[in-house]
């Protein structure tokens, strides 16, 4: 049951997180044209990462941690160079394992009507009552 909570609230918090994507064309950030998208948008995104995450595996004394993982989406929607910062180490781990498991393809950026590779943010926060 508990477990239950923490990932209703886990999902609640997700809905507040904004991510962001931004190109990366010659080491430059740029305007893209069109944004990376998840198949199916954010939202599933979010359910899958919920499905795969294992919330036993985080280690805390506080009531809400927070990490923002950041990746690139490369041209074939493949992600690589997958890395999360934050307070919780054990959060960041688990955040950067789910999010490898991941194995469906995104949709990438595009600029100037090509397609480029694009880093995303994506930051998530967990509150535990």
């Amino acid at each position: 049951m508990m477990k239950k909570i923490i990932l209703c609230l886990f999902l609640f918090f997700g809905f507040f997180a904004f991510s962001q994507n931004t190109g990366i064309v010659d080491s430059a950030q740029v305007i893209l044209e069109k944004h990376t998208d998840f198949p199916g948008g954010i939202n599933t995104f979010r359910k899958i990462l919920l499905e795969k995450f294992r919330i036993k595996k985080i280690i805390s004394n506080k009531r809400s941690i927070s990490c923002e993982a950041v990746f690139v989406v490369e041209k074939d929607g493949s992600i690589s160079n997958i890395k999360a910062t934050g307070d919780n180490e054990s959060f960041n781990k688990e955040i950067v394992r789910t999010i490898s498991k991941i194995k469906q393809k995104w949709i990438p950026a595009k600029y100037n009507g090509q397609i480029v590779r694009s880093r995303f943010r994506f930051p998530m926060k967990i509150s535990f009552d």
